[in-house]
């Protein structure tokens, strides 16, 4: 039985018909070509962009000054923790410095001397403080010795002053805090409620 179409849109779905199974045709092959031969990469440009793309992250990245400013505002406040022998903040306050002294030391692991050769290491000197004073305070906080924490102090604000000196800026002089860096923080260890 031969039927004859004779209905205008009979045509145009016919003609659809065979053009949407041509285009998924064309498709599927289409994508099996780009998977087995993938485009070519402009390795030039590629570099160029990464080089674009990490300077503007370093420019990003806050400089050791601004790292030092942090550790300077946690290291007063342990001061007034161990004070006030709010010894779990104090805990908190030196875990803070010494994540604030490493992050100094990746920051600017090397400081040039006047002649301009990067003969200061701050990783070792920052490693030096971290293991020697450093260490000493968080002894002294887990014994709750309020004497022995305010010897350990004012040594480590001498080794501070030694680092700042053979990184040539003896201008940067640590001295015992006289008030908290913060004012919305409660010293008090038998605080409980916000006042």
């Amino acid at each position: 039985m031969n039927r004859r179409i004779d209905h205008p849109f009979r045509w145009l779905g016919l003609v659809l018909a065979i053009g949407l199974l041509v285009a998924l045709t064309l498709g599927r092959d289409t994508r099996q070509k780009a998977q087995a031969d993938p485009p070519a990469v402009d390795a030039k440009a590629q570099i160029e962009q990464l080089q674009k793309d990490l300077k503007r992250v370093q420019e990003l990245i806050p400089d050791q000054a601004a790292v030092m400013s942090h550790l300077s505002y946690h290291f007063t406040n342990l001061w007034f923790a161990a004070d006030q022998e709010n010894w779990p903040l104090a805990d908190f306050y030196l875990s803070e410095t010494r994540s604030n002294l490493k992050w100094a030391a990746r920051a600017k692991p090397k400081r040039k001397d006047p002649d301009g050769k990067e003969t200061v290491d701050i990783v070792a000197i920052a490693e030096s403080v971290d293991n020697g004073p450093f260490t000493k305070l968080k002894q002294a906080i887990a014994a709750k010795d309020k004497k022995t924490f305010a010897k350990v102090y004012g040594e480590t604000l001498s080794a501070c002053y030694a680092c700042h000196k053979a990184s040539y800026k003896p201008y940067l002089r640590p001295q015992m805090p006289t008030q908290p860096e913060t004012r919305v923080i409660n010293f008090d260890a038998k605080a409980t409620t916000p006042e």
